[in-house]
């Protein structure tokens, strides 16, 4: 039984890692360290716009392929 467990959970942490290490998120910012774009890993790309008094303005969202 112990055998067991001990494989069933070595599975299901490799599964866990290779879904984790496929693509990942990622963040861009401007020079003002402003979040200005969202890549998902599906390929939603989502932008944000701000003002000159840095409010965001827009968000707009891509959606992946």
């Amino acid at each position: 039984m112990k055998k067991i467990c001990i494989t069933a959970l070595t599975l299901c942490c490799l599964a866990l890692a290779s879904t984790a290490s496929a693509t990942p998120t990622t963040y861009k910012y401007d020079a003002l360290g402003r979040l200005t774009e969202v890549d998902y890993p599906d390929g939603t790309i989502v932008s944000y716009t701000y003002d000159a008094a840095g409010n965001r303005t827009s968000t707009t969202r891509h959606a992946g392929p």
